[in-house]
C-alpha cells in the first residue's frame, strides 16, 4: 500500500514539474516574440531610462522649446527741419487788406525789400522784409508814375532797384524810387497776352512768359526782342534755331551760372530749358496747377503748387528728381501763386486766397 502511494505521489510531482517546466518553455517563448515584435509603450516621447539598481521603469520628460517672436517694425523718418513761419501781413496802403496777391519780387542789398502785385487791388507795393510799407504804385496806392495797374500778374526787380510788372498788354518799367520810366509793349512781335511770369539774369535781359500767346520772351535791358518761343513747333529763337512748344507758361526762374530757365507750364509740369529755349531734358510732374518759381543762389528751385496749398523745394542741381521740403508747416497755406527767395535763405509766399503774405525762415 505505501509503495503505491508513493508511486501516484510520484507521479504526481513528475506530471506537476512537467507542467512547470511547459509554462516556463511557453514563456520563453512569449519573451522572445515580444523582443522580436515590441508591442509595449513607445519609449521616445517622453523619454524614458532605467535607474541603476531599480528593474522598474521611471519617466524622465524631457522639452524642447521654439521660441518665436513677431517684431512690428517701427519706421525712422530722416528729414529736413521744415521752416517755420516768422512774418506774416495783409495791410497795404491805407491799411487796405491784400486782395489776391499773385506774385513776390526780392531786392536783395544792404537792406531786402519785398514787392507785392496786389491783383485784387490794382496795385504794386514795397515792403521791408519785415512787412513795414515802404511804397506803393498804382490804384488804391501813393499815385506814383502814371500808369494805374490793371491786375498786376507778376513782377521783377533789378539789383539796383529798378522794377518791372506785368499787365494784360504790356510791362511796366519804372526807376528805384518808383517813378515811371515806359512800357514794353513788344513791337514787332505783336502785343503781350495775359504775361503771367517774369525774371531777369544778370546781364539785365528780361524774361516774360506770354502765357495768352504760349511763349517766352527775352528782352535785352532796353525792351528790344532778344528771342522768343511759340506753340505749335515755331522757331524758339530770333538768333537761333531751338523749337519749343509752351503750354500756358506761367512762372519762370532763372539759374544765370548755367543759363537755365524754368517755366511752369499750364499742364501740371514744370520744364528745363536753356536761354535759347532748347529743352535740356527736364520735366517735373505731379505738380496741381503750379504758379510762380524762384531759384535760390545755391540753384534750389522753389515752385508755389497753388492746387496742392504748398510751396516745394528741389535741392541743385538738375535735373530735379523730388523736393527735399514741403514748405507749409502749419497748413496755413490755401492758394499760394508767388514765391521769392531773399540772399539769407528767407521764402516769401503770396497767398491769394488767404490774402496774405507769409516770410518762412530758411
Amino acid at each position: 500500500m505505501k509503495t503505491m502511494a508513493r508511486s501516484k505521489l510520484t507521479v504526481k510531482k513528475i506530471l506537476v514539474l512537467f507542467l512547470l517546466l511547459g509554462l516556463g518553455l511557453t514563456a520563453l517563448v512569449v519573451g522572445l516574440a515580444c523582443s522580436a515584435n515590441p508591442t509595449g509603450p513607445n519609449f521616445q516621447t517622453p523619454l524614458q531610462t532605467v535607474q541603476a539598481g531599480n528593474p522598474s521603469l521611471t519617466p524622465t520628460v524631457t522639452y524642447t522649446w521654439t521660441m518665436t517672436f513677431t517684431i512690428t517694425p517701427t519706421a525712422t523718418y530722416s528729414a529736413t527741419p521744415l521752416p517755420a513761419v516768422t512774418t506774416t501781413w495783409n495791410n497795404g496802403f491805407g491799411s487796405n487788406n491784400f486782395k489776391n496777391p499773385s506774385a513776390i519780387a526780392v531786392q536783395n542789398g544792404s537792406s531786402i525789400y519785398v514787392y507785392v502785385a496786389d491783383t485784387g487791388n490794382n496795385r504794386v507795393e514795397k515792403f521791408t522784409n519785415t512787412g513795414s510799407l515802404v511804397t506803393s504804385w498804382g490804384v488804391g496806392g501813393k499815385g506814383k508814375g502814371t500808369v494805374a495797374f490793371s491786375t498786376p500778374q507778376a513782377v521783377a526787380v533789378s539789383s539796383n532797384g529798378t522794377l518791372y510788372v506785368a499787365g494784360p498788354s504790356g510791362i511796366g518799367v519804372f526807376d528805384p524810387t518808383g517813378n515811371y520810366l515806359t512800357t514794353y509793349t513788344h513791337p514787332g512781335m505783336g502785343s503781350f497776352s495775359n504775361p503771367q511770369g517774369l525774371a531777369l539774369d544778370g546781364s539785365g535781359n528780361l524774361f516774360v512768359s506770354d502765357t495768352g500767346n504760349n511763349r517766352v520772351v527775352e528782352l535785352n535791358p532796353s525792351g528790344t526782342p532778344v528771342s522768343y518761343g511759340s506753340a505749335g513747333g515755331v522757331t524758339f529763337s530770333v538768333v537761333s534755331g531751338g523749337v519749343t512748344n509752351f503750354l500756358k507758361p506761367m512762372g519762370l526762374a532763372l539759374y544765370a551760372p548755367t543759363t537755365q530757365l524754368f517755366v511752369a507750364l499750364n499742364n501740371n509740369t514744370v520744364g528745363e530749358y536753356d536761354f535759347n529755349g532748347n529743352s535740356l531734358g527736364t520735366t517735373i510732374i505731379g505738380f496741381n496747377n503750379p504758379a510762380g518759381l524762384a531759384m535760390d543762389s545755391s540753384g534750389d528751385l522753389f515752385v508755389a503748387d497753388t492746387g496742392n496749398k504748398g510751396v516745394e523745394e528741389f535741392p541743385a542741381p538738375a535735373p530735379f528728381q523730388s523736393p527735399t521740403v514741403y514748405i507749409d508747416p502749419n497748413n496755413v497755406l490755401n492758394a499760394p501763386k508767388g514765391v521769392a527767395v531773399d540772399s539769407n535763405g528767407n521764402i516769401y509766399v503770396a497767398d491769394s486766397a488767404n490774402n496774405t503774405v507769409y516770410n518762412f525762415a530758411p
